[in-house]
């Protein structure tokens, strides 16, 4: 597949999921922050791996909880999708969490914790 029509596919994906995540999954995030950092589709357009990132805080649902919620939700949100999309066939949606926002936190608290160790 040309890499322009990929890119065009994995955009518009992207928009589309999210809208549909918005829309199926908004009891549970509110208080949350969910974004679809990324979104690869195979050259066949048989599978499309949709990279989640979750940041909440709500303390009723943790971000393990929101992205079962998610998961759950994979046949509407897919629905949605083919519902707003033209494509022939509407790939597989495969849920990963992206947890590069959460690691990123986890080492800024650790140099906090440093620097603060190092000034006493």
């Amino acid at each position: 597949m040309d890499a322009k029509r990929k890119n065009r596919i994995n955009s518009e994906l992207q928009k589309q999921i999210y809208k549909a995540i918005k829309k199926y999954v908004g009891d549970f995030y509110e208080g949350s922050l969910i974004s679809v950092s990324r979104v690869d589709v195979t050259d066949d357009l048989v599978e499309c791996k949709v990279y989640i990132s979750i940041f909440s805080l709500n303390k009723k649902f943790g971000s393990d909880e929101i992205f079962k919620e998610i998961k759950n939700k994979n046949k509407e949100i897919r629905e949605y999708v083919a519902h707003n999309i033209k494509l022939r066939f509407m790939p597989k949606l495969i849920f990963v969490k992206d947890e590069g926002n959460e690691n990123a936190a986890k080492v800024d608290d650790i140099l906090s914790n440093l620097k603060k160790q190092d000034n006493k």
